[in-house]
Formats: C-alpha cells, sequence, structure tokens
C-alpha cells in the first residue's frame, strides 16, 4: 500500500482529482459568458432607462456611442431602434409576468377605475390600485 500511495500514478490521479474538485472547466465557462453577457446587459440597461424615462428610440444610437467613446463595451449589436423596442417589448412582458404571479400568490384585488377626462396627450389612461 505504501508503495502504490508514493508511486507517480497515484500522485497523477491525485493531481487531476484535485483539478477536477476546483471546476475549472466551469469557472472558465462561467467567466466567458459573463464576458459576452455583459454587453448586451449593458445594452438592456441603456434601453430600459430610455423608456423609463420617456425618451425616444432613436436615441439609443447616441447614447450607445457615448458609453462607447467613454470605453465601455456595448458589443456589436443591438444598436438600432427596432432592437430597442424589441428590447422593451421583452422587458415589458417580464414585468407583467412578475406582478400579475404576485398578485395571484397574494390573492390581492383589483379595483380598475377609468379617467375619461381629456388630457394634452389625448391618451385615455388606465389607473389600477392593489388593496391588502
Amino acid at each position: 500500500m505504501k508503495e502504490h500511495f508514493s508511486s507517480k500514478p497515484h500522485s497523477l490521479c491525485a493531481k487531476q482529482e484535485e483539478y477536477h474538485a476546483c471546476d475549472a472547466i466551469t469557472k472558465s465557462i462561467d467567466k466567458m459568458n459573463e464576458i459576452y453577457t455583459a454587453p448586451t446587459c449593458r445594452v438592456f440597461n441603456t434601453v430600459y432607462s430610455l423608456a423609463k424615462r420617456s425618451r425616444p428610440f432613436s436615441d439609443i444610437e447616441d447614447k450607445i456611442e457615448l458609453q462607447i467613446r467613454y470605453g465601455g463595451d456595448m458589443g456589436v449589436g443591438l444598436h438600432s431602434r427596432k432592437t430597442a423596442v424589441k428590447i422593451v417589448d421583452h422587458i415589458a412582458k417580464d414585468i407583467k409576468n412578475e406582478i400579475f404571479t404576485k398578485i395571484i400568490e397574494q390573492n390581492l384585488k383589483i379595483c380598475v377605475i377609468v379617467d375619461e377626462a381629456s388630457a394634452i396627450s389625448n391618451k385615455p389612461v388606465l389607473i389600477t390600485f392593489f388593496e391588502d
């Protein structure tokens, strides 16, 4: 037994086991994914910022160009107005799903009030209140 534990094949196998225990491959794949998804996340955050501030999506090219100029890695895609609209639709769908699941989970009541008063924008308004 002592000969086996001190042998070269056993020490190589032990080193290999230590190498697999630290999950070097998984960590390197996670790091690569982070490198490739980080620019996409930055573009999503920029689009979300524009949507939240009710800015036109034609401003996206200027915002991304400004971030690139100051050293931000924004990737090579998702810089157009059309993709900004698709990104906002995707984000809105996720937010709606989250809100509705919270309403269902907490068994909240919904009160709908329709405001028929005209405003400057002449857009109909739907206001929802959630009661506990």
